[in-house]
């Protein structure tokens, strides 16, 4: 029988509706696959918001279990400072004590010495300055140490302190400098001229007398400070009566070490069996959100599963019906319309002239 144009036309209409149902089904297919996605992003979200809630709360009631205990612990270690504090207090006033003690032979002499060289000043009508030890290191300089000191402050007075006011005077004239250094050098001169005539010379027997005392004090002073470095080097506290303080610190010790030991059980208790429980209350509190996604993802996937199969059915078909006829870049509704319009305008008598006119145009 042959075939019309209003049969080829009718035949082209069922085409574009039945790729119609054919997209319709697909935008619905990709609408559940989107949807999808869509409960899986939820489910991961309610997912990570149990679990940070679950680690935000163990943080705090394992902080809060802990906190109670480190208070505990400073306030019995405040209490072990205090109580060292006070026993080195005490240490040190029982050492000072013992250091007075073994020196003060030492220092009994010593203030004789000191006595007897002011009584031999007084006596012997020497300047009250000869009880001074710097006399001693610029007139009657004896020890090493002594000839430091004069050798330096001789560098300071007769160099240093002209140039210091050379330059604080703004003069660039070198003969200032000259004159300072002469003036400073005459006047030094002429003072340690005047006191060897009127007072080493004069008194100097005196002067020997007074410095062999000086001298012994000056190893009577060395001969203290042993004993009191030996006597600070000592580790034997036994003599301070420090028993008293050594109970209560090893006693105030085993107090720390009791509550970080009970700090550490509680944590290791919370660990084993609170950690558990809160997980479990955290979890069962967010499994009735969970079951609701899981349902609604359950459902989804099975309309998917289903649309799926049906698109690939319906492909099929609308394939074994159309594909026969309508090339790949004419199974669109548009181009469609386009291959009716030809036939209606006379332009082609069938299908296939249809298409040959409609490539031809659009190449």
């Amino acid at each position: 029988m042959e075939t019309t144009i209003d049969d080829n036309i009718r035949f082209l209409e069922q085409a574009k509706s039945a790729l119609s149902s054919l997209e319709q089904i697909r935008s619905q297919k990709i609408d559940l696959a989107a949807n999808e996605k869509r409960i899986e992003k939820l489910i991961a979200a309610e997912q990570r918001s149990i679990e940070d809630e679950i680690n935000r709360t163990v943080k705090k009631r394992r902080d809060e279990v802990g906190a109670g205990y480190d208070k505990e612990i400073v306030g019995i270690q405040d209490r072990l400072k205090k109580l060292k504090s006070k026993k080195e207090q005490a240490r040190s006033a029982g050492m000072k004590e013992r250091i007075k003690e073994e020196t003060a032979d030492l220092a009994s002499k010593n203030t004789e010495l000191k006595t007897h060289i002011h009584t031999l000043v007084k006596q012997n009508g020497l300047p009250a300055f000869c009880e001074s030890g710097w006399f001693y290191v610029f007139f009657l300089t004896r020890t090493a140490l002594q000839w430091v000191i004069l050798s330096a402050a001789c560098v300071v007075w007769m160099f240093v302190i002209p140039y210091m006011i050379y330059i604080f005077s703004g003069s660039e004239t070198p003969l200032l400098l000259t004159l300072l250094h002469l003036i400073f050098f005459a006047v030094t001169m002429t003072g340690y001229f005047l006191i060897n005539v009127k007072v080493k010379y004069r008194y100097y027997d005196t002067l020997k007398l007074i410095q062999v005392d000086r001298a012994q004090i000056a190893r009577n002073k060395k001969e203290i400070r042993m004993i009191t470095k030996d006597i600070k080097k000592d580790d034997d506290d036994d003599r301070y009566d420090l028993a008293d303080f050594n109970y209560e610190i090893a006693k105030t010790e085993a107090e720390v070490e009791d509550v970080v030991q009970r700090k550490k059980e509680a944590l290791s208790t919370f660990e084993a069996v609170t950690r558990q429980v809160i997980c479990d209350e955290i979890t069962e509190t967010g499994r009735e959100r969970l079951n609701e996604l899981r349902a609604e993802q359950a459902a989804n996937a099975s309309a998917l599963a289903q649309t799926e199969e049906t698109y690939k059915s319906t492909s099929i078909r609308f394939t074994d019906r159309y594909g026969g006829y309508l090339p790949r870049e004419c199974m669109d509704q548009a181009h469609i319309d386009q291959l009716i319009e030809l036939m209606r305008s006379g332009q082609a008598s069938s299908i296939t002239e249809a298409v040959a006119v409609f490539q031809t145009k659009k190449a």
